[in-house]
C-alpha cells in the first residue's frame, strides 16, 4: 500500500476544506477524491504557482485534481487565467452557487424576472463566475468595470486560441445580460449600457426613462448590438428609447419592463398615431 502524500500546513488546510465542503454537499470525500486533491501540491506547488504553467500544462492535469483546482477557482483560492477558462471549460458554477447559495438565488429570481429565460440565466452564471474566477473574486463582489475588462481580457484570450470560433458572441450576451441581472438584484451600483453610434432624441417626448427600465433598455440594445448592422441597431435603439420616453412621461409609476401590460402599449399606439413623423412632418398614417 503506498503511504500516503504529506503535504505542508497550507497544502493540508486547503485539502480539509474541500472534503469539508464536498461532505456538506453530500458529495463524496474518500481517497479516489482527496488523493488527487493532495497531487496538486506536488504536480504544481502553491496556488499562486498555477498561472506560471503553460495552458498544455495546465489541461494535461489529471481530472480528478482539475475539479480541486475548479473549486480552488470557484473559492478565490487560486487565481484562474483566461485561456484556461476559455479551452477547459471548467464547471465553476455549481461550486460557485454552492459557496453563496443565497445571491445564487437572488441572481436567479432578479433574472427571471427581467424576463430572461432559464437558458440565458444559466448562461449568464456560467459566465460571470469565469469572470469572478479571473479576477480572483466572489461574483458578487464584481464591479461593472470588472465585468467589462474581464469580457475584454475572455474574448480575446478564445480569439488567440480558436480565430474561427462563434464562443465570443455567446460570452459578451451572456456578460451584457448578467451585468442588468447584477445592476437589478442591487449588486452593481450603475446601470449597464453600451454607447450606440447615431444615437436620436426623440423629438417631443424627451422625458428620462425610470432607472429600472432604461437598463434593461440599454441591456437589450448592447446585446443587439452584437448580432446585428449599426444601423439596424441605431434603428432599434431610437424606437426603444422613444417608448422608455413615452412611459417616462405618460405613467412614470411604472418602474421597470415587467410592468408594463397592454393598456400601456395601446396608450403608446394612440400617441404614435397623433405625433409628427419624424421626417415628414405629418402624422403617422
Amino acid at each position: 500500500m503506498k503511504s500516503p502524500l504529506v503535504l505542508g500546513s497550507g497544502g493540508e488546510d486547503l485539502v480539509a476544506l474541500y472534503q469539508a465542503e464536498l461532505a456538506a454537499a453530500g458529495m463524496g470525500t474518500g481517497a479516489e477524491t482527496l488523493t488527487p486533491a493532495r497531487a496538486f501540491f506536488t504536480l504544481v506547488g502553491q496556488p499562486e504557482d498555477w498561472a506560471a504553467l503553460t495552458l498544455d500544462e495546465q489541461r494535461s492535469m489529471p481530472l480528478p485534481t482539475r475539479r480541486f483546482i475548479t473549486w480552488m477557482m470557484a473559492t478565490q483560492r487560486l487565481t484562474a487565467t483566461a485561456a484556461y477558462l476559455m479551452t477547459a471549460r471548467p464547471h465553476l458554477a455549481k461550486i460557485a452557487r454552492r459557496a453563496d447559495p443565497g445571491f445564487a438565488y437572488r441572481f436567479d429570481t432578479t433574472a427571471a424576472a427581467l424576463g430572461f429565460s432559464a437558458k440565458d440565466v444559466q448562461a449568464q452564471w456560467c459566465a460571470l463566475t469565469k469572470v469572478a474566477a479571473l479576477h480572483g473574486v466572489a461574483a458578487n463582489e464584481l464591479t461593472r468595470s470588472d465585468i467589462r475588462a474581464g469580457r475584454e481580457t475572455l474574448v480575446s484570450a478564445y480569439a488567440a486560441i480558436r480565430p474561427a470560433g462563434h464562443g465570443n458572441k455567446a460570452l459578451s450576451r451572456a456578460l451584457f445580460g448578467a451585468e442588468a441581472t447584477m445592476f437589478h438584484s442591487g449588486a452593481l451600483d450603475d446601470a449597464p449600457g453600451k454607447a450606440v453610434k447615431g444615437r436620436r432624441r426623440a423629438k417631443g417626448n424627451s422625458a428620462p426613462m425610470r432607472p429600472r427600465m432604461a437598463a434593461t433598455i440599454e441591456n437589450y440594445i448592447a446585446q443587439v448590438h452584437t448580432t446585428h448592422r449599426p444601423s439596424t441597431v441605431t434603428h432599434i435603439a431610437s424606437e426603444l428609447r422613444e417608448f422608455g420616453s413615452f412611459m417616462g412621461q405618460s405613467t412614470p409609476e411604472v418602474a421597470s419592463i415587467s410592468e408594463i401590460r397592454r393598456c400601456h402599449i395601446e396608450a403608446y399606439k394612440l400617441w404614435l398615431a397623433e405625433r409628427p413623423a419624424r421626417t415628414q412632418g405629418n402624422r403617422l398614417q
